[in-house]
């Protein structure tokens, strides 16, 4: 039996002090902490560096001041906070067999394995991605010696799976995961104060004789449990965990896109009215937002980004117009007219809106996640000031002959050509609104203008004016009469003018019901449709009498009588200036009977 002192260091490694980890591992601080310790006591020190803690053995209390005095001054080795627990006596035990040792690596290595799959199958703070770490984590453990040493010592295991690091096992005190010096949140306690296991999986709080509260793996032995992330625990007198004590949302947000690529370069064409146009920049267009309003498909819209090119159409020309009238007091000077036309080119500044779609995705072989997709790319532009090339201006000079011209000047006509010139060779010379038929000829041209003679022909019939004729019923001192007016009548004599009117005479009777009292009912009769030739002279009215057929004996049950104009029309027949045409006109005025 030989009396053993063993000073058990720990750094502590809590979250206020992460921003001073010491520069120097534990490792290393662990073999010059035994170099220099040797040296100053002469003894055989031991050094065994754990993941996050120093242990020395084989020192006699001598030792162990001289060790405290030389090198641990303020209680701390290379920046190390040291922490010194009491001195035991113990008795050497037996060293366990390779059996055992290998039965309790094992058991680590499962309970690892739990913890991990837990903390993949809950997908907190995306602990998936922390496997590979850890398997490097225990690989290094091996080759070390580490894993060994450790559960000959009997140490706890304690998984980092709320702080987003590598879900690595800090051997701390004594029991596997589960058991009843389990992980903290597990709900264990001293091995010989309660040996049973644990009935629930690490981190339930549940016992044989407490069945497991509800809740995730770490939320400790509380009902209802606390918040906080896998391996929080029961946090001391009821505190929440640290963090800022707020519950950890469902999932984690999405990791947002920051950058947003352009489009290809041909994904705009220059069409220039398939768009929707800004006519300037709206407020905030360079800023991004997000559409999170459905909880499993989220998007994220970035700013407007300008295209680096400006788009524009191809060259084309403005068109320039004019018109010549012509009249007889202006039939004999030359009318002259100068056009210009422009190249030109449209132009738009256009910006683009990449959209891009989030969706979460539950289980799978990768575990529950988000998933980025691109949506589509958005278009606005706004339309430029259209850029103009040189002008290019042409001149007419137009005389008329009417010589040889075939009818006469009519107040109504109006003899108009239009003159277009679109920089492209002569102007065009349009006879539609013409009174007569013209034939240009052209006399002189030279650079940038011509002289043409409009030889008149044959006249331009067209269709009678619809408002010169008109047709209505009159009462004439108990005369029924259709009276038809002609006001273009002094220049058609000689003419026929064609008139069909339609007459009818209402009689209104009483009819007995089928069930109750007596109703009315319309009986209509045709009173006069044939067409009507009136040979026109001087006087522009003329009168049809249509008493005889009004006066036609009325039904015993008459109650009253009305006639009217049902419809009506007129054509100008072999006209020398007009078409024949047919007019129509619709219903007349209704006069009581």
């Amino acid at each position: 039996m030989r009396t053993v002192n063993a000073i058990l260091l720990f750094v502590l490694a809590a979250a206020p002090l992460r921003a001073q980890t010491p520069a120097v591992s534990a490792a290393d601080a662990c073999k010059k902490l035994e170099a220099q310790a040797r040296k100053l006591t002469s003894e055989k020190v031991r050094c065994e560096a754990l993941l996050h803690g120093l242990v020395l053995t084989e020192v006699t209390p001598a030792g162990r001041k001289a060790i405290e005095e030389g090198l641990l001054a303020e209680r701390k080795y290379l920046g190390y906070a040291v922490v010194e627990a009491p001195v035991r006596t113990a008795v050497t035990p037996a060293l366990p067999s390779p059996v055992v040792l290998q039965a309790q690596a094992d058991e680590l290595k499962a309970a690892q394995a739990r913890i991990q799959a837990q903390a993949v199958v809950s997908d907190f703070d995306n602990a998936a991605s922390r496997l590979g770490s850890a398997a490097r984590a225990d690989s290094s453990a091996r080759e070390s010696g580490a894993l060994r040493d450790s559960v000959a010592d009997a140490p706890l295991v304690k998984a980092d799976m709320a702080s987003g690091r590598d879900a690595r096992l800090v051997l701390a005190q004594q029991g596997p995961p589960g058991s009843a010096g389990g992980p903290p949140g597990s709900g264990g306690r001293d091995q010989q104060q309660d040996p049973p296991r644990r009935g629930g999986p690490p981190g339930s709080g549940g016992d044989q004789q407490n069945p497991p509260r509800s809740g995730p793996p770490g939320s400790g032995n509380q009902n209802p449990p606390r918040s906080g992330p896998p391996g929080s625990g029961n946090p001391p007198g009821g505190q929440t965990p640290p963090g800022g004590g707020s519950t950890p949302p469902s999932r984690p947000a999405p990791v947002w896109r920051s950058s947003f690529p352009p489009p290809p370069p041909n994904w705009w064409n220059t069409d220039f009215n398939g768009y929707d146009w800004w006519t300037g920049l709206p407020n905030g267009y360079d800023r991004s937002y997000r559409d999170e309003s459905n909880p499993d498909t989220m998007y994220i819209y970035s700013g407007w980004y300008r295209w680096r090119d400006v788009f524009v159409t191809s060259w084309d020309r403005t068109e320039d117009s004019a018109s010549i009238r012509r009249t007889a007091a202006n039939q004999d000077k030359i009318q002259s007219v100068s056009l210009t036309s422009q190249a030109y080119r449209e132009a738009k500044e256009c910006y683009y809106q990449a959209v891009y779609r989030y969706d979460w995705v539950q289980g799978g072989f990768y575990g529950s996640h988000w998933e980025e997709h691109f949506d589509r790319y958005k278009a606005r532009c706004i339309r430029l000031p259209r850029e103009y090339g040189q002008p290019r201006v042409y001149t007419s000079h137009i005389s008329f002959d009417m010589g040889m011209v075939q009818g006469q000047d009519l107040p109504w006509d109006n003899d108009v050509i239009r003159v277009t010139y679109n920089g492209s060779g002569s102007p065009r010379y349009d006879f539609s609104g013409a009174a007569y038929r013209y034939t240009p000829r052209l006399d002189d041209q030279r650079g940038g203008s011509e002289s043409v003679t409009m030889i008149a022909g044959a006249k331009v019939l067209r269709a009678p004016e619809a408002d010169k004729v008109s047709a209505f019923l009159r009462n004439n001192g108990g005369r029924i009469e259709l009276v038809i007016n002609d006001d273009r009548a002094s220049f058609y004599q000689g003419e026929t003018l064609r008139v069909n009117a339609r007459v009818v005479r209402r009689d209104v009777i009483k009819v007995k019901g089928l069930l109750w009292g007596w109703n009315e009912k319309n009986v209509d009769s045709v009173i006069h449709s044939s067409p009507i030739d009136i040979l026109t002279g001087s006087n522009p009215q003329n009168v049809t009498d249509l008493t005889g057929a009004a006066s036609a004996p009325k039904p015993a049950n008459f109650v009253r009588s009305s006639l009217f104009i049902d419809s009506w029309e007129f054509s100008r027949v072999n006209s020398r200036i007009s078409t024949g045409a047919v007019i129509r006109k619709g219903q007349g005025n209704s006069i009581a009977n």
